[in-house]
């Protein structure tokens, strides 16, 4: 089962709105990921390292779409 998330984008330099897409959201997860430290990568993502999260991070978003 495939779903399409959208949520809009207020620019208030442009004074319009942006669709987010895929790209954008992993953009937004995989900056969270490189501020977080490699234990809490390793806790929130259940993995053995900060690597490979990013990884699964750059998969499922790749995939899903």
């Amino acid at each position: 089962m495939y779903r399409f998330i959208l949520h809009l984008r207020h620019d208030r330099k442009l004074k319009h709105y942006k669709a987010m897409t895929n790209e954008d959201y992993m953009n937004n997860e995989l900056a969270e990921l490189e501020a977080m430290t490699e234990k809490e990568a390793c806790e929130i993502y259940n993995v053995d390292y900060k690597a490979e999260a990013e990884t699964y991070i750059r998969e499922y978003w790749m995939y899903i779409a």
